[in-house]
């Protein structure tokens, strides 16, 4: 075997360390549950692609990874916590506008059993209820003859105001 040379020992560095920049990026990915292919490892890493083609054991990890990151959530999935806060502050919303709705329904239920109490017992105001009530048929229908005999009246004034105007032009021809 032949002794290394300071140049054939720094390439083998540089390799390793880039390998282990796509192993890292490979890993992160993973855990983040990001779509793995090669080209999104290889930038991740920094790498260029044709490192991972050219390392038999860096493209089946990434293959690998690849079919199993499918059952993971992507980053576009994964629930953030500025979206779990307005959600959050949403509901809160709602509850709040629920609540006070659900006061005025009860508000409005308590007064209609009271009053349906208060008619039960023979203490309402019935009585008066129903007098307004005739006094408002009454005035309707004095309302209706109104109108009718105010339709009338129109009619006969248009008649007087057509003759009118004959007579006119009658004296006026003279």
């Amino acid at each position: 075997m032949t002794p290394e040379t300071p140049l054939t020992r720094g390439r083998r560095i540089d390799s390793s360390r880039r390998q282990d920049a796509v192993r890292r990026a490979l890993a992160d990915m993973t855990a983040v549950g990001e779509h793995i292919t090669v080209a999104a490892v290889a930038r991740q890493a920094g790498v260029h692609r044709s490192l991972i083609y050219r390392h038999p054991q860096l493209q089946a990890a990434v293959k690998a990874s690849g079919s199993t990151s499918n059952n993971l959530p992507t980053r576009q999935d994964a629930v953030t916590t500025a979206s779990l806060k307005a959600t959050v502050a949403n509901e809160r919303d709602r509850n709040r506008r629920l609540a006070a709705r659900l006061a005025q329904l009860e508000r409005r239920l308590s007064e209609s059993l009271g009053r349906e109490a208060f008619h039960d017992a023979g203490l309402g105001a019935h009585d008066e209820t129903t007098t307004l009530q005739r006094r408002i048929d009454e005035l309707e229908r004095a309302n209706t003859d109104l109108n009718h005999q105010l339709r009338e009246l129109t009619a006969e004034l248009g008649a007087a105001q057509h003759v009118n105007q004959q007579l006119t032009r009658q004296l006026n021809g003279r």
